[in-house]
């Protein structure tokens, strides 16, 4: 029964459900970084669409990357 809860999980904010969600999800904040971020494992769940970006957090909500620069001082 838990399984069939996780596999019905819904995705807001603008965002959709992956196979994989990034293991280091692009924020406004850490957009121009280029450190690579590896996998420990494929975890299935919400990620931002594609072309936006989360506002400060993984708990933020997405929006257009053309809207983050009032975003990245908060």
């Amino acid at each position: 029964m838990l399984k069939y809860h996780l596999l019905s999980v819904s995705c807001h904010h603008h965002r959709v459900m992956v196979k994989c969600k990034p293991p280091c999800p692009k924020m406004c904040s850490n957009y121009y970084y280029t450190r690579k971020c590896i996998a420990k494992k494929c975890e299935r769940g919400c990620a931002c669409k594609k072309g936006w970006l989360l506002t400060k957090n993984v708990q933020g909500y997405c929006i257009p990357r053309a809207s983050c620069k009032r975003h990245i001082i908060e």
